[in-house]
């Protein structure tokens, strides 16, 4: 999804970047010091655009976060090189991203004897298993970490908070990226632990380096929560925040150029950035920003935000209906088919956002089969044998619009009014209910409001009454589960110019935890 404005064709802009002071994001002294403060979270918003059965509002529960929060430069803890060029290439994903970055080192020792050294990539984390991440040799909170000098891959090794602590230089370091990354967190809760780690890379002795390459792979800063209000989980915003500050004690005198390079293509929600102190040029899809001569002590770190919880929302619900085995289906009763070959209803229930379905006109009549309640399993922590429970129907969800990709999504309209009724002749329709429309430049899964029990009626349940299981569920159990069947009524569509078709992505039901 496009998410820079247009510029020139030969997007790469050179500038001096002067030298910052102070200020909400210049994180203080340039001195390897600080104490260790906590990387502080945000509360978060409801999220998805759902259909709900009657829930009382209780409290939030369980508040946490991806393990993965700050990654920075490499610290060289020699004198034998300066840096000459540094490029930061990031490729920004909907729920993840990788990065790569190259250094291109010059050698101080002239033709001296040249020393081993040892590079220290930092991290910091999530509260995590260290000890179990260690003996797993599974890169803490990174995904993939691969280190090459010269071109060619080298062995890298994790080293722990416990064995930093008894480093001071690794130690201070670690402290000082940890508080200036906390800048970056706004409306603070109760601070949660972090922890933080290196992996070291070790450059031999008596031979020439001319280039180091880092390449990782990681989840956004995120925080999420549970809500015993409703089955979908919450997430805040996503961010990765990268310091260039470590070079700052080895980049040595002469000139010097930092470029960083973004790609967005894989992105399903539009990113953020300060844009004052970080000008970058581009358009579509990819953008670069070159800085000659950079102060890496002065250098704020590079914090990119994305409001992706509508997306992240999506996939959390495709894994628990997988989970529980859910099965559903809609067809068309009643609908003017499409005149662009978008006219397969199974789109509506192919969990997929790439397809969608449309139709022409304000009106449309669908019906959806579904399971009432659909059985969720539990291993149990002793005898590790798996019991299951009966979960009831909480909410239906529409994917409102063609969200496969931003043209779509502008190209068609949405739904309006719709309506909800049991497919039988004796029952009317619920209340007809207005739906917002999203704006494309946003999170296009992110829906704008959430609606509750009026969507069938407030004085009749929206099914007869179900079997009742007071404790695991037998396979017996399970025959006496008979599906249901569901009007959705559209009575009208937010039109978009040039078009008499209106679309659906997804129309899916949402069952409360077992």
């Amino acid at each position: 999804m496009p998410v820079f404005s247009s510029g020139p064709e030969n997007f790469v802009e050179h500038r001096s970047f002067p030298r910052m002071g102070p200020g909400p994001f210049a994180g203080g002294s340039p001195a390897f010091a600080g104490a260790i403060v906590n990387i502080y979270r945000q509360t978060v918003t409801s999220i998805f655009f759902a259909l709900c059965v009657v829930t009382g509002v209780q409290a939030n529960g369980a508040i946490y976060d991806n393990p993965h929060r700050v990654s920075g430069n490499l610290l060289i803890v020699s004198k034998r090189f300066s840096l000459e060029r540094e490029q930061l290439d990031l490729r920004l994903n909907a729920i993840d991203y990788e990065a790569r970055v190259s250094y291109s080192l010059r050698e101080t020792a002239g033709g001296k004897r040249r020393p081993a050294a040892s590079l220290y990539f930092p991290v910091v984390c999530g509260t995590v298993d260290e000890v179990a991440a260690l003996e797993a040799n599974s890169r803490l909170c990174l995904e993939a970490f691969e280190a090459r000098i010269d071109g060619r891959p080298v062995p890298s090794h994790a080293i722990s908070a416990a064995a930093v602590d008894g480093n001071k230089t690794l130690r201070a370091l670690a402290d000082t990226i940890n508080r200036r990354a906390r800048k970056n967190y706004q409306e603070v809760l109760p601070e949660i632990p972090s922890s933080y780690a290196f992996f070291r890379i070790d450059l031999p002795a008596d031979r020439g380096v001319k280039t180091v390459a880092v390449r990782y792979k990681a989840g956004y800063a995120q925080v999420k929560s549970e809500s015993s209000e409703s089955s979908h989980r919450r997430f805040e915003n996503a961010r990765l925040i990268y310091d260039f500050f470590p070079a700052a004690a080895w980049m040595g005198a002469g000139d010097k150029e930092l470029v960083i390079k973004l790609d967005t293509r894989n992105m399903r929600s539009a990113l953020s950035y300060d844009r004052r102190q970080w000008p970058f040029v581009g358009s579509g899809n990819e953008a670069v920003l070159v800085l000659r001569n950079p102060d890496f002590a002065a250098l704020p770190p590079l914090t990119l935000s994305t409001d992706n919880a509508g997306y992240q929302t999506f996939v959390a619900d495709m894994r628990r209906l997988e989970d529980s085995a859910s099965r559903y289906r809609v067809r068309v009763v009643d609908a003017a088919a499409s005149a662009t070959g978008h006219d397969d209803v199974g789109a509506l229930f192919d969990r997929n956002p790439e397809t969608f379905w449309c139709w022409q006109g304000k009106s449309a009549l669908l019906e959806m089969e579904l399971d009432p309640l659909v059985i969720n399993s539990t291993d149990h922590p002793v005898d590790k044998v798996r019991h299951f429970f009966s979960a009831p129907l909480e909410s239906f969800v529409i994917l409102n619009g063609a969200v496969a990709s931003k043209p779509a999504f502008d190209k068609y309209g949405q739904v309006r009014r719709i309506a909800i009724a049991d497919d039988g002749a004796d029952k009317l329709p619920g209340a007809e209910l207005p739906m917002s429309i999203m704006a494309s430049d946003k999170d296009r899964f992110r829906p704008l409001i959430r609606l509750a029990d009026e969507a069938w009626g407030r004085n009749r349940p929206l099914f007869d009454a179900l079997p009742q299981f007071s404790g695991p569920v037998t396979v017996a159990d399970r025959a006496r589960i008979a599906k249901q069947k569901l009007l959705f009524r559209i009575t009208d569509v937010y039109k978009k110019p040039g078009t008499e078709e209106s679309c659906i992505s997804e129309i899916y039901p949402l069952y409360r935890d077992g």
